[in-house]
């Protein structure tokens, strides 16, 4: 049963403390070291069997379930945003799943 008498209590104080805290949003601009293509080893591990320049990808054509792996560089952390220019014609898919 829900208590229909619950009041929300706001502490005015804190949550302009909590806002005045806030930073601006940090954005980098990232690009692709490398196109790399992993093979799995015995122990279970991924070793990358080889590596390609990141400008190859407007020349590699991908179908259903096919899978492109991009190498930063680096550890990046956050959120991410992809974007594509997909051409048009009547047998060129246009989901993407990320």
């Amino acid at each position: 049963m829900v208590d229909q008498g619950m009041v929300q209590v706001l502490n005015e104080k804190y949550l302009r403390k909590a806002v005045s805290g806030r930073r601006a949003l940090q954005e980098n601009l990232v690009r692709p070291e490398a196109i790399v293509t992993l093979e799995q080893k015995e122990d279970g591990s991924a070793a990358v069997i080889k590596r390609e320049e990141p400008g190859r990808m407007r020349k590699i054509p991908l179908s259903s379930g096919g899978r492109l792996i991009l190498d930063f560089g680096d550890h990046q952390v956050g959120y991410v945003t992809l974007r594509f220019s997909l051409q048009r014609g009547p047998r060129i898919p246009r989901h993407i799943s990320v």
